[in-house]
């Protein structure tokens, strides 16, 4: 039988357990098979650092974000999404395991020295590490009704908090132009309430940063009235207004729910909805309702979605503009009777 942690010293097994323990008791609904995945990107991620000379402990790689930052530039015959994972597991490691000013220096430092590409859409980072493509994203066209159907099938086979915490959670991702980390990170007092009457086209509003830029997006009504229940659930179990992270884990109330979970539950409630699809998607179906339903221009979408230019929000709704010219010339017969008209 192989062995797992062949050519690591004690001390970096005994780190690497301690922060399993610490992921495990911050209640972050992980399953230990989870950890356990995180436990080998780890041990990978050493193997590298020894590889090139560097450092046998992970404490002491987070003072060299040079090398970390190189090892996720060229990760060898890893894929693109497997870098991805480890990339967070390294992050999840620092979080639990080394000072909170020190990670937050170590990861600024990395993520600077990662590659650039041009992003699609504000979920995607700026800078990411290297290795190979697995498959090409495939756009889908949703459309409003689909989103509903998603919101929905967020509370099917759930009971007691978690019923409105994932409506909610859903809600946002579906009715609102946040970022997946923002949402994660979302706290109460970041919300500015406005008319909840179902007639109006938001309902709340979330003040943000992105980029160092001060932004208030707005969030859709159908998003801000799950929002608002939620809300006022928390503020009795609390027995004041409340503060602090919106989402958070059940097991462990005051510890905020972890991304990897918030994206579990993503994946869970599309798979429900019988969708195959990505935040992108959603996105595109939400701003293509408010420019239909509501007669929001690319300028103003450009706004709501927090984007720094129009030519982003054009990106984003190609297919379904090029999908209205197609519908456009079906109705008026197709392009050979049109031609001849």
């Amino acid at each position: 039988m192989r062995d797992l942690w062949h050519g690591l010293s004690r001390e970096a097994a005994l780190d690497i357990y301690r922060f399993a323990v610490r992921r495990l008791e911050t209640g972050a609904e992980l399953s230990p098979r989870q950890v356990e995945v995180q436990m080998r990107h780890l041990r990978w991620l050493l193997r590298q650092s020894m590889s090139r000379g560097g450092p046998a402990t992970l404490a002491e790689l987070a003072q060299n974000p040079e090398l970390c930052a190189r090892i996720f530039r060229e990760p060898g015959k890893v894929s693109r999404k497997q870098v991805s994972l480890i990339l967070q597991a390294f992050e999840d490691f620092l979080h639990l395991m080394v000072d909170a000013t020190a990670a937050g220096r170590c990861l600024q430092a990395i993520e600077t020295r990662l590659i650039p590409r041009q992003v699609k859409g504000w979920y995607q980072k700026e800078r990411v590490g290297g290795g190979h493509n697995t498959k090409t994203e495939t756009v889908r066209l949703l459309f409003a009704p689909d989103l509903l159907a998603i919101t929905e099938k967020a509370k099917e086979g759930k009971s007691g908090e978690r019923v409105q915490r994932d409506l909610c959670l859903m809600a946002l991702y579906c009715w609102s132009s946040l970022r997946v980390e923002e949402i994660v990170h979302l706290c109460w007092e970041q919300l500015l309430w406005e008319d909840l009457n179902p007639n109006a086209t938001f309902g709340a509003w979330v003040r943000c940063s992105r980029y160092g830029t001060e932004l208030t997006l707005p969030v859709h009504h159908r998003a801000a009235q799950p929002l608002a229940v939620l809300y006022a659930v928390t503020k009795r179990i609390m027995d004041r207004q409340p503060t602090g992270p919106v989402f958070r884990a059940l097991r462990s109330p005051y510890e905020p729910l972890s991304y990897r979970s918030v994206k579990e539950i993503f994946d869970e409630t599309v798979a429900k909805a019988g969708l195959q699809t990505t935040r992108r998607d959603l996105l595109a179906a939400y701003a293509h309702h408010l420019m239909k339903s509501h007669d929001y221009t690319i300028l103003d979408l450009t706004k709501i979605l927090g984007y720094a230019d129009s030519h982003t929000v054009r990106l984003l709704l190609q297919t379904h503009l090029a999908w209205e010219l197609n519908r456009k010339v079906d109705e008026d017969g197709g392009l050979f009777e049109h031609a001849i008209s």
